[in-house]
């Protein structure tokens, strides 16, 4: 009998080539995943971005937000970037990635002869691999904390039932009518933060089966969010998430 053929993990995707051209470029967005609990539906993902091809062989990342520790200097994570490729008319966005170790964290290291910036190092990658996982963890956000948004320019509040750093899914009645592919734009504001960003709605639900006739779930992904303002989304959200599992805890008064 012949022997079974190994799975290929990467069948369907690009040639490793091509991946790496594609992703290995300074500039590129990187999501970083530190800690994952599958069974709270918990995912410790942070936003980074690729500086620099180190010749040692070693890649050169901005520092995540909220900032990693020199206590996770020999942990395991897991480096992914989001691309489009031509795999289909149109185009496929696939998110590929890798785990390794992170070697070093760098308060001061510089970029060029007037730039130092807080970097993490890790190796480059021998394989990448298609990742499977839902990156973006959708946080509820807590009734009694501050984060609201808007439609914008209009400045009518929508009620969010769940954000990420990809989107947001919101609530509304009948009379406010969104469509699949319609672009928007909204406005997310909290403790005197806002941040503005056009959008694709992405799913819109009746909630007619729940008995709810009257009212909708829109969910919608963020499109022009640049390296900074996914920094400053990540620690809104990752504030709201400590503040909610403190509260599970007991260590905040109910």
């Amino acid at each position: 009998m012949a022997p079974s053929k190994k799975k290929n993990k990467t069948r369907g995707l690009p040639k490793q080539e091509v991946l790496k051209s594609v992703c290995l470029r300074p500039g590129r967005q990187v999501d970083i995943v530190v800690a994952i609990d599958l069974e709270k539906n918990y995912i410790d993902t942070r936003p980074s971005i690729l500086h620099d091809l180190h010749p040692s062989g070693r890649l050169i990342l901005g520092q995540t937000a909220p900032p990693l520790a020199q206590r996770y200097i020999g942990r395991e994570i897991e480096v992914t970037f989001l691309a489009k490729y031509n795999l289909e008319p149109g185009g496929v966005w696939v998110r590929v990635g890798y785990k390794t170790q992170l070697l070093g964290i760098f308060e001061n290291y510089r970029l060029s002869q007037t730039l130092t910036e807080p970097v993490l190092v890790v190796d480059q990658p021998q394989t990448l691999e298609q990742s499977t996982l839902r990156l973006d963890f959708r946080l509820v956000p807590p009734m009694d904390q501050d984060l609201h948004l808007y439609l914008w320019p209009e400045q009518i509040e929508l009620t969010i039932v769940d954000i990420s750093l990809g989107g947001v899914r919101f609530s509304h009645d009948r009379t406010m009518a969104f469509e699949l592919k319609q672009r928007i734009s909204v406005c997310i504001e909290s403790e005197g933060w806002s941040l503005v960003s056009d959008a694709e709605v992405v799913r819109t639900q009746n909630l007619q089966e729940a008995g709810k006739p009257n009212l909708y779930h829109t969910a919608i992904h963020f499109e022009d969010l640049d390296q900074a303002r996914r920094k400053q989304l990540s620690e809104v959200l990752h504030r709201l998430l400590r503040f909610r599992l403190a509260h599970r805890s007991g260590m905040l008064e109910k």
